[in-house]
């Protein structure tokens, strides 16, 4: 299975769970890890500049105070980690 392809089924299952923005939360549990440390990785300066933290930031949106992020960008960061860029 091509990743482009595995990155789309994967962003199918989270819009279907989540719809298609998801919180800091719900991304967190997605990505295995917790909020806070998702929090302390985006205000990392060093962090910040690593490619699937890019990614993310991509695809974030603000409502407001919330912050949320699209299924596109967490699956994304699923399907191709810390590569540089994906095909797609």
């Amino acid at each position: 299975m091509e990743r482009a392809d595995m990155k789309q089924q994967v962003a199918g299952r989270l819009r279907q769970k989540h719809g298609e923005l998801l919180t800091i939360g719900e991304t967190a549990g997605a990505l295995k890890r917790t909020a806070a440390s998702l929090k302390t990785i985006f205000a990392s300066s060093t962090r910040r500049n690593q490619a699937w933290v890019q990614r993310l930031m991509e695809g974030r949106v603000r409502i407001g105070r919330r912050v949320f992020f699209h299924s596109d960008a967490v699956a994304g960061v699923i399907v191709f980690g810390n590569k540089e860029r994906d095909a797609s």
